[in-house]
């Protein structure tokens, strides 16, 4: 085998070891972009070959790209699981296949491709497979991939390896890339800073110049460790037809056991390891060590055999770095906070820069923004990406197709299409997902977000778009229309504050532009999905016309997406679906709905290499970033190297953890007896992902020469872990982390611009509000000309009401013995009178028959006195207009507190006298409010009236009172205040 193994110990002076004059024109792929970068910036000057990364040269089209990226394989690979799957209880002769395997199967299949595309990437043959040593998952594992390999299955056929006149080709062109790449990111620095952009671009010329003379008959393999099965395919293939491939890493003589698993790795290859001779030490000229340094150096000395404490140079690291302590975060949560207080602050010293030099205002790039931060972050649990792509998405380049709003409107489309049905169903939460993607081109997403909001209670109780459609054109338009006009003792005038109902909140044109949309949602999806060539109740569909109708869509709408990345993107997409629509005509290609839509989302969330630009990168880009830090040291600038999730859990990753299901550790090393070279080195790069792990933290605190910091995440949902063993053993304390938020911060301001309010006309009901709590008054009738009502919850209680007091007006004045005998032909009178105005429960007489009992309820033990309860020819009481009116807007009108300080804090002392002290309990009555008519309450009126001024002109709070009231408040999903732990026992 030609291999060899070159190591270094000063990745700032490469240029400078003893091999460097033999591979210094030779192609370098690394292992990631970042050290390339790291690499250009300190020998920029001594570069004179193509420097790119591996997987760049892999991903090329003429080398494994259709294996990679070939969405039509990979759609075709699900439609074999799918037939093979439904297969599986027809030749099940032992009964082990059950409902509920075949059900996990289902649910893990994507896993189960994951798994067979593993073995087939590393050409692993079945036959040499145990079955006996495997569980009933593995061994249907074990089944699929013979059935491939005898079949020939030409779905899972890997693509040839390049040859080396083709490969000389790709280097050419990706030297040419290079060279390209670079000019379109730095146009502005061809004018600011001319000589580096004359540097650079000299460097790509002797790359270009290199590459065009390259004979492939030697290649550079840089820093990697994890070797992946596609990487060891394309370097044995390329070692095979005589190329020599000479592996390069960082290597410290001093500290062999923390570069163990480099020499485990590595010692599959057959190679001698030649070590740099020219410079055998690191040392940072001018600096004195720092304590990220000499904690590298003890954890160096702590992994040797016969580690020894009393070691006088652990004692001296241990001086330097004994004030360092490792933060820790509570929960991820937390830590993403910690993250964007750092972005925000970069994004804030960009601004004043543009003050300062009145510079035109522009979208501040990841890389400005990165450039900014004093921070630079680096996680061992990528996990945590994702949740920053949600704070930040603008940022995220690397974002896959998903990601994007146009992404996120094919992901709910392909969810609510009803294959069956010919039409979508109706899922809110995915129809909300399409109006806010903005695709819908002739409205605004904006107002149609908010009109679904309102609406949202019309979404209830159906399922599929036709029963929607006739629900908003025959059973709620008529009643909009009627309750628009309605007027005082009318059927519909007691539904004015429904919000379905608002017309300042719903106008018909909203009501109108949401069905438009949600029938061009259902268009689009039916032109996407329905084929002539085929019945909509076939299982089966031709993926042709599929494809067909999505390249017409995404060139329709290509031009009027606002965001530049997505415009690039589907440009890419669509070169992409051109291939797979040729391949798809091709083979005719068909397949289950499933198999499209499992596919399509699988190819469309696959991401790029790691982003050099992002926020915050992984621990495989520590590497070349470390090599930035030589120029970040300067005066003026202060850059912190933060290593991130160093806990227990996050470096300590088993093999179970990294393989797919349904593999294990055991049945690799049960079922399999490995001897070819290439799994051989990806099974040991597996097994020392942890030793990985350690060996970048070690790598970053040892090479770095800026300040260091260490943290790790301490809760991950119901699991707790620790700060790394390897830093404990070592004595690093441990600190919690400084959010530095004030105790304010997130308390709400209420600002009303304007003239201070001095006049007022008193209203019974609006002081009702205010004396219970300021915050309602303030939505219900400063903010809003009346209270509304919301939810499904609140349109309860108001059916339950406006039926109480319609019987009630009814049967006033009579005997109770007249009222019985009529009541219930009353109630149904009444209750058949109303039901029209609750659309969403038509023909679900369930609901309605619980609000009845109900209301049947209140009027019997309310409503009727208990006197007239035994003297039958007792008159019903009076109707009580004002009594009704409170039970609909605050949902009754006494409520008992008990003394907790929730509701009475910071009371005007004006509605403080209104309540009443009964034992441990307050008791706020409605009734307490004095009537507007009330001469003799005059000073009362006019007391709480410069109360509430005061409140409107002078505080710049909320004041949200806590108590039983919120139970039935409109504006408790605005608010949030109930649901403080605190408080929700009072509101319960």
């Amino acid at each position: 085998m030609s291999y060899k193994i070159y190591t270094y110990t000063d990745p700032y002076r490469l240029h400078e070891t003893d091999f460097w004059e033999e591979i210094q024109a030779i192609p370098h792929l690394c292992s990631s972009r970042t050290l390339v970068n790291g690499l250009v910036d300190v020998m920029q000057d001594s570069i004179h070959c193509l420097i790119c990364p591996l997987d760049e040269i892999i991903g090329d089209k003429r080398v494994f790209r259709s294996w990679t990226r070939n969405i039509t394989g990979q759609i075709q690979q699900y439609g074999y699981l799918t037939s093979v799957y439904a297969q599986l209880p027809e030749n099940d002769k032992t009964g082990e296949f059950d409902d509920a395997f075949l059900s996990a199967l289902k649910h893990n299949k994507n896993s189960m491709l994951e798994a067979i595309r593993l073995f087939v990437e590393l050409d692993i043959p079945a036959a040499s497979l145990h079955p006996e040593a495997a569980n009933k998952e593995q061994r249907l594992f074990i089944q699929l991939l013979r059935g491939i390999q005898e079949e020939k299955n030409p779905l899972f056929a890997f693509p040839a390896p390049p040859t080396i006149p083709v490969m000389k080709q790709v280097i050419r062109d990706k030297a040419a890339q290079e060279k390209e790449d670079f000019q379109n990111r730095n146009q502005e620095s061809s004018r600011r800073n001319q000589e580096f952009y004359r540097k650079r671009l000299a460097m790509y010329d002797r790359g270009i110049a290199a590459a065009e003379k390259w004979s492939g008959e030697k290649l550079v393999i840089h820093g990697v460790h994890q070797f992946s099965p596609i990487q060891l395919r394309f370097i044995i293939a390329l070692e095979q037809q005589g190329t020599e491939i000479i592996f390069l890493h960082n290597f410290q003589e001093e500290f062999p056991a923390m570069y163990s698993s480099w020499n485990y790795i590595y010692q599959y290859f057959g190679a001698e390891t030649h070590a740099d001779q020219n410079i055998k030490t690191y040392r940072v000229p001018g600096q004195l060590p720092r304590p990220g340094h000499a904690l590298a150096e003890a954890m160096g000395l702590m992994c040797e055999d016969g580690a020894n404490r009393l070691n006088p140079r652990f004692k001296a690291n241990f001086a330097l770095y004994r004030d360092m302590k490792v933060k820790f975060f509570e929960n991820v949560s937390e830590y993403a906070g910690y993250i964007s207080d750092r972005v925000e602050e970069a994004k804030e010293r960009i601004e004043n820069e543009r003050y300062l030099y009145e510079q035109p205002q522009k979208k501040m790039g990841t890389a400005a923004v990165l450039s900014r931060m004093n921070e630079l972050i680096y996680t061992a649990n990528k996990d945590v990406e994702e949740l920053l792509q949600i704070y930040y998405p603008e940022y995220s380049r690397n974002r896959h197709f998903l990601s994007y709003p146009i992404g996120q409107f094919f992901s709910a489309l392909y969810r609510l299409w009803d294959w069956e049905a010919g039409e979508i169903r109706i899922e809110y939460r995915d129809i909300r997902e399409c109006l806010n993607s903005g695709i819908l081109a002739k409205y605004q997403a904006a107002e149609l977000l908010k009109t679904a909001m309102n609406l949202e209670p019309l979404f209830a109780n159906v399922t599929t778009y036709s029963q929607l459609m006739e629900r908003l054109h025959k059973d709620y338009l008529p009643q909009y229309q009627e309750v628009r006009r309605t007027v005082a003792g009318s059927n519909a005038f007691p539904f004015r504050g429904m919000t379905i109902y608002q017309e300042y909140k719903v106008s018909q044109k909203n009501i109108t532009d949401l069905m438009g949309a949600i029938q061009s949602i259902n268009k689009i999806a039916c032109d996407l999905f329905r084929s002539d060539d085929q019945q909509i109740s076939s299982h089966y569909l031709s993926f042709r016309k599929h494809f067909c109708n999505l390249e017409k869509f995404l060139k329709e709408r290509q031009d009027d997406l606002a965001n530049e990345e997505e415009r690039d993107l589907i440009t890419k997409l669509l070169v992409r679906f051109e291939e797979v629509r040729l391949t798809s005509e091709s083979n005719k290609m068909q397949g289950t709905f499933e198999d499209l839509r499992n596919g399509i989302y699988f190819f469309l969330k696959q991401k790029e290499q790691p982003n050099p630009n992002w926020l915050v990168k992984n621990f495989e880009q520590i590497d070349g970033d470390i090599l930035s830090s030589k120029k970040q040291n300067r005066p003026g600038q202060n850059k912190i190297y933060h290593f991130a999730c160093v806990s227990d859990q996050d470096m300590n990753q088993s093999v179970n953890d990294l393989l797919p299901w349904p593999l294990s550790e055991r049945f690799i090393e049960t079922a399999y007896t490995p001897i070819d070279l290439q799994f051989q080195v990806y099974y040991a790069a597996l097994c020392e992902r942890s030793e990985f792990l350690r060996y970048c933290l070690f790598y970053g605190l040892y090479y770095n020469q800026c300040d260091s910091c260490i943290s790790y995440v301490r809760q991950y949902g119901d699991e707790t872990t620790e700060e790394y063993h390897l830093l404990r053993l070592l004595g690093v304390g441990e600190q919690a982390i400084s959010l530095a938020v004030s105790q304010d911060d997130n308390a709400l301001v209420c600002a009303l611009e304007g003239k201070n309010i001095t006049t007022m006309q008193y209203d019974q009901y609006q002081m009702m509000a205010m004396f219970l709590c300021p915050y309602k008054y303030l939505l219900d009738y400063v903010l809003n000309p009346q209270p509304g009502v919301s939810n499904l919850f609140l349109y309860g209680r108001l059916f339950e009401n406006v039926l109480v007091a319609n019987v009630w007006k009814r049967l006033a004045g009579f005997t109770t013995e007249q009222a019985a005998r009529q009541y219930y032909r009353v109630v149904k009178q009444e209750a058949d009178k109303i039901k029209r105005f609750f659309p969403f429960w038509r023909n679900r007489n369930s609901e309605f028959s619980d609000l009845i009992r109900r209301a049947d309820n209140y009027f019997k033990n309310r409503v009727i006195t208990p006197e007239s309860q035994h003297n039958r020819q007792q008159p019903v009481r009076e109707y009580s207009e004002s009594h009704m009116k409170m039970r609909q807007i605050f949902g009754k009108a006494r409520f008992d507190v008990e003394n907790n300080g929730l509701a009475e804090a910071l009371r005007p002392k004006a509605f403080e006298s209104l309540v009443q002290q009964e034992g441990e309990k307050r008791i706020y009555s409605l009734y307490k409010l004095p009537k507007a008519e009330a001469k003799n309450q005059e000073p009362m009126r006019q007391a709480l009236l410069q109360a509430t001024m005061d409140y409107l002109n002078q505080s710049s709070t909320p004041e949200q009172r806590v108590g039983p009231w919120c139970y039935n408040c409109g504006n408790r999903d605005i608010c949030l205040y109930s649901y403080a732990p605190e408080a929700f026992s009072e509101v319960e």
